[in-house]
Formats: C-alpha cells, structure tokens, sequence
C-alpha cells in the first residue's frame, strides 16, 4: 500500500494539484507549444524550465553530445571564442570539473574563479564590483554556484552574460535535476526500444523514490519539482529529522526503507553532508552504522529493488553509508551514467544559452 500524502505546505509554492482545471497539469501536456520566449538562464527547475520541448531540445543535444565524448576527439567549435567563466563560491571539485569539461569540449575559452581564494574576499570587494568587472572583460557565460539560496538570481541580475545555476545554498541544483532526467530517460528509452530518449510522455506515472537528507538538499528540491512536473509519483524517505515539515507536489512520505523501494522505478540516494551533521543540537542522524542500516541502500535490501530499478546518487557518495560497495557496484546502479550524462548534459546547455537564445522567439526543432 502507498503511504499518504502529507499536508500540502501552501505559503511559497503552489502544489501542481491546486492549479485550475483548465491549466495543464504536467509539463508533458504543453507538448504543443511552439515559437517559445526562450530563457536567458537556468536559474531552476520551475519557471525557467517549463516547457517540454526545451527538455526535449536539451535531452537530444546531450545524446548528440554524449556520442561526441565517446570518440577519440571529444571537440566542436560550437562555443569557438566565447568565454565561460564556473565562478564558485564553495568548493565542488566534481561540479566544477564537469562544467570546466563540457564548455572547453565546445571550444570556449574556460577560467575558474574560486571567491574563497581570490582578492575579492580578502579585500571584502563587492561581489556584485566582481561581476561588473569580469562583464567588462567580455564574459559570455557564468556557471555560478553560491552558498547562500537566491544568490546566483541576484548575480544573473545585474549581470548582461548568460548564467547557469550550479548550486545555491538549500535552494536548487537544476543541472543535477535535467542531467538526473536525462539519466532515468536514457534508462526508460532502452527498456521501450521505439521511444525517442527525448520523448518525455515516458515519465508520467513512474515511481520515484528519494532517499535521504531531504531537508536541506538542493538535489531534492530540483528533482521534486521537475519530477512531479513531468508527471512521475515522488515518495520520500529518511529519519525524521532530515525530512521537511511539509510536502508540495503531492509528494508522499514512506515510513520504512522497504515501502520506499517497493514498486519503485528509480530510487535516488542522496549524500549525507557529514559537515551538516555538528551543528546546534548535536548529530541530526544516528551512528553510520544505523543510518545504513535504516535508511541506506545495503545487501541486505537491494533484492527489494524490481526487475528494471535503477539507483541513482548525484555524488561523491559516502561508502558505508548512504550506500554499501554492493550497492555502488550492483547492475542497476547508475552512478557513473550520472557523471558522463552530466558533462553531456551541461554541454546542451551552454550551446543553447550561447547559440539559440539571440533571437527572443525560436521555434526548437
């Protein structure tokens, strides 16, 4: 039996249920639009990512683009002369390394500038006199991530580049989500051999589980929202104290890690941010040694996973505890699909935000 739905929190968002009738429920049913405004960044998961066939249009890039990393010369002059700045306010070395990758795979001219280590905060600049500055150089593109939520949108403000949001504070991780639904279409495209792997009518009613620190991760918020908004059933799971207080999207709430995986059709962990863990109250999570068991991924419960299950984890994951070697190097994780899809998928991404946002209405093909 599914669990229920938790109350609906109705101060910020509106869950996708309490839409009038006459709107479209999932993204899927905009299928039709066309000649689209198009978006000068990606900010989120919501209002900027809301029509399907700008997934679509990103989901057959990154397949493009894909097929591109796995020849011997991984180049196209797509972004020839253009400069992309990954402009990182806190350490990720995985993140930053993806970004870095896929804009110098399209040529672009790359500088990463960490703040923590620059002039700019030891001098107490402004951040935003950092950004005028690096404008005034000729930037084209920021991939932007910030500690604080809300801080890449202040930046793409006052900024006339294109900007990517690669994580602000608790607030979203859109890359992570878009390269996470590309992963589980690719998955869903090879079990139905006649869909298209841009086709996104194959979300609607798949079950997603997620598992974890729901609370405070960004990778939670992104793929809640652009899940559900694709049409897939999201249940989450993790101790109590790692869970919101209140749910959107019609988001269910499991009470065991066995009735999260049952009937699940992809089951995403998420990393346990160990530095999280200190703060004011003590240990937020019990022993590692109980959270794996209780709510990690392990032996002792990977046989609950369905025939076609998938398991995803954004990374770097902590072994022993989100999940055990068994289930890191099991047949239906897809881990490291995560990491090749995400430089594929980033790369889509900056080839549209430099290539097909110059005109204000473009019909994607």
């Amino acid at each position: 039996m599914r669990d229920e739905p938790q109350h609906q929190h109705k101060h910020h968002d509106t869950p996708l249920e309490s839409h009038a009738s006459s709107e479209p429920q999932t993204l899927a049913d905009f299928i039709s639009v066309t000649n689209l405004t198009l978006p000068p960044h990606l900010l989120n998961t919501s209002s900027e990512i809301i029509y399907p066939t700008l997934i679509q249009h990103f989901f057959s890039k990154a397949a493009d683009f894909k097929f591109l990393n796995n020849q011997t010369v991984k180049k196209l002059p797509n972004l020839r002369g253009r400069t992309v700045v990954n402009l990182f306010f806190e350490k990720s070395t995985r993140t930053l390394v993806s970004f870095e990758i896929a804009a110098k795979r399209l040529d672009a001219d790359v500088i990463n500038f960490s703040v923590s280590r620059s002039a700019t905060t030891s001098k107490y600049k402004s951040v935003f006199d950092t950004i005028s500055t690096l404008d005034a150089m000729g930037v084209d593109l920021y991939c932007i991530r910030h500690p604080h939520a809300g801080g890449v949108e202040q930046i793409a403000q006052r900024t006339s580049a294109h900007v990517i949001n690669a994580g602000d504070g608790h607030n979203g991780h859109p890359t992570q989500a878009l390269l996470d639904a590309y992963t589980i279409s690719e998955h869903i495209t090879s079990l139905q051999t006649s869909n298209s792997i841009a086709d996104i009518n194959k979300f609607k009613g798949l079950r997603v589980s997620i598992i974890g620190n729901i609370a405070t991760s960004r990778v939670a918020k992104s793929n809640i929202k652009l899940l559900s908004a694709l049409g897939c059933e999201i249940t989450i799971f993790g101790p109590n104290t790692l869970l919101p207080k209140y749910t959107l999207y019609g988001v269910k709430v499991a009470r065991t890690v066995a009735s999260a995986l049952e009937g699940a059709n992809v089951v995403m962990m998420l990393r346990v941010q160990m530095d999280q863990q200190h703060g004011k109250g003590g240990m937020s999570i019990p022993s590692a040694e109980e959270y794996n068991r209780f709510y990690g991924l392990n032996s002792n419960n990977l046989h609950m996973l369905g025939n076609d299950t998938i398991i995803l984890h954004p990374g770097s994951v902590n072994r022993g505890l989100e999940m055990d070697d068994d289930a890191i190097a099991h047949t239906k994780s897809r881990i490291f699909d995560q990491v090749s899809n995400g430089v594929a998928l980033r790369m889509a991404i900056m080839d549209y935000l430099l290539n097909e946002t110059k005109q204000n209405k473009y019909e994607i093909k």
